[in-house]
């Protein structure tokens, strides 16, 4: 998902969500579209990642990441 917002100076940022739940296979695969992103975007892009309980400290300090959402709940959360 990438979607542009305007910050208080009106100019427009790109964003995008980065879809994380599954195992952590899985994390390691997506995590490589933040490199893509960025090359694609530049670096004004910001990147928020949704991501399982356990997966969640393994981007706490990446500088890459604006923002960590975590999906909470059991390890068989239903997919979308």
């Amino acid at each position: 998902m990438l979607q542009k917002t305007k910050p208080a100076n009106g100019k427009s940022r790109p964003r995008a969500l980065v879809l994380c739940i599954g195992g952590l296979g899985d994390v390691v695969w997506a995590s490589a579209s933040i490199d893509a992103l960025r090359e694609a975007y530049g670096n004004g892009i910001e990147i928020d990642l949704l991501l399982k309980h356990r997966s969640g400290e393994l981007f706490r300090h990446d500088p890459r990441i604006s923002r960590i959402l975590v999906l909470r709940g059991g390890p068989r959360l239903p997919c979308w």
